[in-house]
């Protein structure tokens, strides 16, 4: 079983240098993270799963912004895909929220060869409520090797409640 999750997980990387688990379909220690990716909460702010409406397989991930100043949602970092500066890294992504007005970020997080952070590429900012399915590309730095997706729904610099989620990554 473990094996298929796995398998199940790596489908739409491509040759080890995709991002595992972009639909959020496993979870295989039932901790409410998914695999393959680590959570962050902002003050205040929950994070979970969408089983009732995701746009692309079983689950989406979801952030809440309570409102409140200081207060936010989180955010979502992958482990570690490989990249070269030789070629642009092209992410797809679906992303929707219940509030106009709700910062969320998609961004690219670069590392060196010994896994060192460089700099960071905001690929998406967004404040409306809206559902789209978003393709972007950035070309990684010089000396980067490695790089993170990290998906954050409900920004603490921005006042606003709502709920925000992201699938097919």
């Amino acid at each position: 079983k473990y094996n298929f999750d796995f398998l199940y997980g790596s489908l739409g990387g491509s040759g080890g240098t995709g991002i595992m688990n972009g639909s959020f379909e496993v979870d295989s220690d039932a901790d409410g993270i998914p695999d393959s990716w680590t959570r962050n909460l902002y003050p205040g702010g929950s994070g979970g799963y969408e089983t009732g409406s995701p746009l692309h397989g079983a689950k989406a991930y979801k952030f809440i912004h309570p409102g409140g100043a200081g207060n936010g949602g989180g955010y979502l970092t992958s482990d570690y895909a490989i990249c070269s500066p030789l070629k642009a890294l092209v992410i797809e992504f679906t992303h929707w929220a219940t509030a106009g007005g709700m910062k969320n970020i998609v961004r690219l997080d670069y590392y060196d060869k010994d896994k060192v952070y460089l700099s960071n590429a905001t690929l998406y900012t967004g404040a409306s409520a809206v559902s789209w399915k978003f393709r972007r590309s950035a070309w990684p730095p010089t000396n980067a090797r490695f790089y993170k997706v990290v998906l954050i729904g409900g920004y603490t610099d921005t006042d606003v409640s709502g709920t925000a989620y992201f699938d097919d990554i």
